[in-house]
């Protein structure tokens, strides 16, 4: 039998800035070595931060989403 993945992730909307998602995904990295391969991780951070968190995740293994909408009116 097929050993099937678990997806655990977190998509922040629009609570963490910059300087937060970035400890998060430190924090994230040093708990990921202690977990085992059948999960996967995933982050959706806030647009404006899509390419900070992804040359910050470049190599972890960890996967970044993007989401394309947010109720908040401009």
């Amino acid at each position: 039998m097929k050993k099937q993945k678990i997806f655990i992730g977190t998509n922040w909307k629009m609570t963490k800035n910059l300087k937060e998602g970035r400890e998060y995904v430190q924090q994230l990295l040093e708990v990921k070595k202690a977990l085992t391969s059948k999960l996967e991780l995933f982050i959706i951070p806030s647009f404006p931060h899509l390419t900070t968190i992804k040359q910050d995740l470049e190599g972890s293994g960890v996967k970044l989403g993007a989401q394309t909408m947010h109720c908040l009116k401009n």
